[in-house]
């Protein structure tokens, strides 16, 4: 008897776990514009940092990949900072697990 070999395998695409937001810890420095900022739980694809970019210019304004005058916002890497608490609560809140 022959042994039954398939022709034809189609993967299942493995769907990434959901995004948790961990806190940095609140640091007091004298000159920190940018207090408040949350970092993933895991590496974000491309798709998802692109989207949370979008986001973030879409809601908060001027920002993005460096600090600049007047932005309200900016990320390195995928961790995302904000100058005010209530922005980094409205970004967890629309992009949690």
């Amino acid at each position: 008897m022959r042994p039954i070999v398939f022709s034809s395998f189609i993967p299942v695409p493995r769907t990434p776990p959901p995004v948790e937001w961990r806190l940095y810890p609140h640091y007091e420095k004298s000159g920190e514009i940018y207090r408040h900022r949350v970092h993933p739980n895991r590496m974000l694809s491309a798709e998802e940092h692109r989207d949370m970019v979008a986001y973030c210019r879409a809601t908060f304004g001027p920002g993005g990949r460096m600090p600049e005058l007047g932005g309200m916002w900016f990320v390195r890497n995928d961790d995302f900072s904000f100058r005010r608490e209530e922005d980094m609560t409205m970004f967890v809140m629309a992009f949690r697990g």
